[in-house]
């Protein structure tokens, strides 16, 4: 379908400090889920307030529909852009009804941005300022969908009536999605959507959110730290660390193919240990693996190999390596056990959950991952 939007070597700082957003571009996908992944001060909420227009960019640019909506010297306002947005905390009215807080946007969709700005926490929203022209047919009256199908829709019929305080997290960010949804946008952003929702609903809800988002046929960029999250609804996934884009792409190739260490190791667990690439097999000391094919040149190669504990198996009758548990951790149906190997390296493995080891007791593992990932290791990593 194309890309609805493109951000283009876009650098942001606050001075004085370094690089918030350090020369990133990629491009959303019209109708699809892309997630911005990564920890805490990576950049990816200002990367998301740039979309939106609460900030403006030192350099670069960000193109939507074909039309630039952000660069220096040429910023497009918040309430022209036709995008919708789902803070964190919701940013709902407490003093207006669940209709009230949803025909708000259709009301006044201009007076949005400075009606944020005074609740608490969402002070510095108006900081950007249009300095360009509004887009040709932009910011003119769009009903979007009507109220009861929205409602409907986003699973609210019946409670139009209520306040935000009587609803639960869950109804409060539909709430929240309902309102962005209401001026039929181009584009929908969400701010840690699920961070606020207890852990047992979380999975439920971000769920219920994905479908109502694919209902829609909304296009719609997220950022989000959870890992798992991504993985689970993403479409593509971007992963920034430090302000810069480390890696783009599906959840398959950013669980099977990470561009580098720092992607591997942040999404999910996992352990690193030393290894040799043998003609097509890379060995360890916890097995001999298939090289993955673009490696295939690479024989007689140190590398470091990533270990996840959900691919590690049980071994019987002598065979595999011998490890000593020194942890556990239940989780149910498995249980990840702190493992010392005979070079005295520590990993963690997932074994099955009725096994109830002891630290001190011995075991024999193997590792047999679907994919096997490992980097070519440089002379300065390591002897």
């Amino acid at each position: 379908m194309g890309a609805i939007l493109e951000i283009r070597e876009l650098h942001k700082r606050f001075e004085p400090g370094p690089w918030v957003v350090d020369d990133v571009s990629f491009t959303v996908e019209a109708g699809s889920l892309m997630y911005v992944l990564g920890p805490s001060g990576s950049g990816k909420t200002t990367l998301l307030r740039l979309v939106a227009g609460f900030e403006a960019p030192d350099a670069g640019e960000i193109v939507k529909g074909g039309d630039v909506i952000s660069a220096p010297g040429r910023v497009i306002a918040p309430e022209d852009r036709r995008i919708g947005m789902v803070f964190q905390d919701y940013a709902l009215f407490p003093h207006l009804t669940v209709e009230a807080n949803v025909r708000f946007g259709l009301d006044r969709p201009g007076f949005i941005p400075l009606a944020l700005s005074m609740l608490p926490g969402l002070g510095a929203l108006g900081r950007a300022r249009r300095t360009g022209p509004r887009p040709n047919g932009w910011g003119s009256a769009d009903p979007g969908r009507s109220l009861p199908e929205l409602f409907e829709l986003t699973r609210l019929s019946g409670l139009e009536r209520r306040y935000p305080h009587e609803l639960s997290g869950g109804q409060q960010q539909r709430v929240a999605l309902a309102r962005a949804l209401a001026r039929g946008p181009h584009l929908v952003l969400l701010d840690e959507p699920f961070s606020n929702l207890d852990t047992t609903l979380r999975r439920q809800i971000r769920d219920e959110m994905r479908d109502v988002l694919r209902s829609a046929g909304t296009t719609s960029l997220l950022v989000t730290h959870d890992q798992e999250e991504a993985i689970n609804l993403a479409d593509r996934i971007a992963v920034m660390e430090g302000g810069r884009l480390q890696q783009v792409g599906t959840p398959e190739e950013i669980l099977h193919r990470p561009s580098n260490r720092f992607v591997a190791s942040f999404v999910g667990p996992s352990d690193f240990i030393p290894g040799v690439v043998n003609g097509d097999l890379v060995e360890t000391e916890v097995g001999a693996n298939p090289l993955p094919p673009d490696l295939l040149a690479l024989s007689g190669t140190k590398v470091d190999v990533q270990l996840r504990p959900d691919h590690f198996q049980l071994c019987e009758n002598g065979q595999g390596t011998e490890a000593r548990v020194i942890g556990r951790e239940f989780q149910g149906a498995s249980t990840v056990y702190a493992l010392v190997l005979p070079s005295g390296t520590r990993v963690q493995a997932g074994l099955p959950g009725h096994l109830e080891l002891a630290a001190g007791d011995l075991v024999r593992i193997r590792y047999r991952p679907p994919v096997l990932v490992c980097f070519p290791v440089r002379r300065a990593d390591r002897p």
